[in-house]
Formats: C-alpha cells, structure tokens, sequence
C-alpha cells in the first residue's frame, strides 16, 4: 500500500488528527490556473522555510519553478504545486477532499514575506536560519528486538483512531486503521523510530515502571496509548447488544449483537451482516474490510453510541 499524503494538515490527535492523523489520501489533480503574473522578485521573496504554529516539527520549503510555487512537505516527503491569484495569494493544482488547497503570504512593516496562511490551517511562521536535520542512521534490530513494540494504540485526544504496529522485514510497520494506509519505520535507537520515506515522521516509544511499552509519541507531541486485547464477560457483551440509529439519517439504523470477543453488526436497511472482532475494550475491527466501529460511554460507564468508520455515529435506541 502507498503511504498517504497529508495536505498540510498537521499529524495530531487533537487536529491528528491527523491531525487528521497521521495521513489522508493522495491528493487528486485539480485545474487551478494562474490569474497572476509575478516579477522574478515577487517569485523570490516567496521562497524559503516556513514552520507550522501547531507543530515545531513541521515545516514545509517553498521554492519555485516553471511559473509554480512548490511546497514539500518535510514531515512526510509530499509536494503540492500552487499557481498564483495575486502576487500573495495562490491555490493548489492538487484537490483535498474535492477542494483546492489556498494560501495567502503575509509581509511584515519592513515588506519582507513571513507568515503564511494556509487554509483552515493556521498561520504559518517564516523559520529564519533554519539548517535541514542531519540524515538519519538506521540501527539493524531483529524481529524479536522489535516485538515489544507490537501492538494497538489508540490517539489519546481522539478516541476514534488506532494504529496497529506489526514486524514485518526487520522493520515496524503502522497500519492507520481508519483509512488501511500503511508505513514502514526503522529504528534509530532502543525507543526511537523514523519513517525512511519522510524522516521527519517519528515515533518515541516508552515503556511503564514494569518496563513494557505503554505508549507512543509521534512528532514529539502526539500521544498514543497502548491497548491491551479484551476479553469480555457475558455481562459486558449483553450491554453491547442493541438496536443503534444514525445520526444523521434516522432512516438507517443497525443491530449489534455481541457473542464472547465477536460482534456482529446487521445493517437493517439491506440486511447485510459483517462480523467484527474486539482488539480493545472500546474498539471492533474486521480486518478484511478494513471495518472499524468504535463504543462511546457516558460519564457513567454506560454504552450510547457507537462511531462506524471513522465519521459516521449510531446512537443507542433506549430500550422500553
């Protein structure tokens, strides 16, 4: 699988999320056209580092080429090309979510360009002297050093992402659960890890007072909690079971029916059935399709809702 391209997005689970993430679809050729004719100078004062006000590990470069503005993205490798409105104002060939990506430079007193805004996405600050890291070293780990790093973890400040980290060619590989993106992470040292294809995406590990990995930090800021598989009683399976309405079409509703770690989730609009199997006590997957369907408590511990790939909520009917 290809590892998905974020649009300046920052990887987060509070924006996760994501930051969105860790990663969302490539994104798809648009039509934008040039409107503005730029000097050699006004193409100049363009280029250069710019760092994100969410995340101090995100910069992209602006550079510019064949009449475009070029923005890599150093967190993860992605390049989108921009053409220009006016001489500060320019929007994405590329689409996000069927949408143009549209920034607006920004000049301070002096008139020299230093932030940039970027669609619903902050404002971006001019990173002055700013030198690219040293390339990362991979260390050589065996598959039974990166064992321990197995596992689910779920985003601390998003409840509906989870990340399945498995060993796979002497490498520890991320299956985003939400979107089935994948990317591969080679060790640097004992806790810390690194993308090959975007160096800049890492991950630190850290273990609890027993010494077992208990979560992980990605981009240095981000928090991912380590889930353990469950196993549920007759008693937590019952209060799974249910007749569940969408949000946002009462018309569609499901039924849960909850047997040992299993679930299975009728659709009642067409009677189609999938089964989905428990990896945490508040997270189903079916791994053949992708599948994921995540419980949501109330303050007392009590099951009313549940989201269904990512984005879509089923709330509890109450029962007479």
């Amino acid at each position: 699988m290809k590892m998905k391209i974020l649009l300046f997005l920052a990887i987060a689970t509070a924006a996760i999320a994501v930051t969105p993430c860790i990663a969302q679809d490539t994104a798809k050729p648009g039509a934008a056209m040039p409107a503005a004719q730029l000097s050699e100078k006004e193409w100049k004062a363009l280029e250069g580092f710019f760092v994100s006000p969410q995340n101090q590990e995100m910069k992209v470069q602006f550079t510019t080429a064949d009449g475009m503005l070029v923005a890599k993205l150093l967190w993860n490798g992605g390049v989108v090309h921009l053409v220009p409105s006016t001489p500060l104002t320019f929007t994405s060939k590329e689409m996000e979510h069927d949408e143009p990506i549209r920034l607006t430079f920004r000049r301070d007193p002096s008139g020299g360009v230093n932030q940039v805004e970027v669609d619903k996405n902050g404002v971006w600050t001019r990173a002055k002297n700013y030198t690219p890291d040293p390339p990362k070293k991979e260390i050589a780990r065996t598959p039974e050093q990166l064992k321990p790093y197995e596992g689910l973890y779920q985003a601390q400040n998003n409840k509906t992402l989870f990340l399945q980290f498995t060993v796979r060619d002497n490498h520890l590989w991320a299956h985003q659960q939400w979107n089935d993106a994948e990317i591969s992470f080679s060790a640097e040292n004992d806790s810390c890890f690194f993308a090959p294809a975007a160096p800049n995406f890492t991950l630190n590990f850290q273990k609890n007072e027993k010494g077992n990995v208990a979560k992980m930090i990605a981009f240095k800021r981000d928090v991912w909690l380590r889930k353990q598989r469950p196993h549920f009683t007759d008693a937590q399976a019952k209060a799974l079971n249910g007749i569940y309405i969408s949000k946002d079409d009462p018309d569609n509703t499901i039924r849960l029916t909850a047997k040992g770690d299993q679930l299975t989730l009728t659709q009642l609009w067409d009677k189609k059935e999938r089964v989905l199997d428990a990896l945490a006590d508040d997270y189903f997957y079916n791994e053949k399709e992708s599948y994921p369907l995540v419980v949501m408590k109330d303050d007392k511990g009590n099951i009313n809702s549940v989201i269904v790939l990512t984005t879509n909520t089923f709330v509890k009917k109450e029962e007479k």
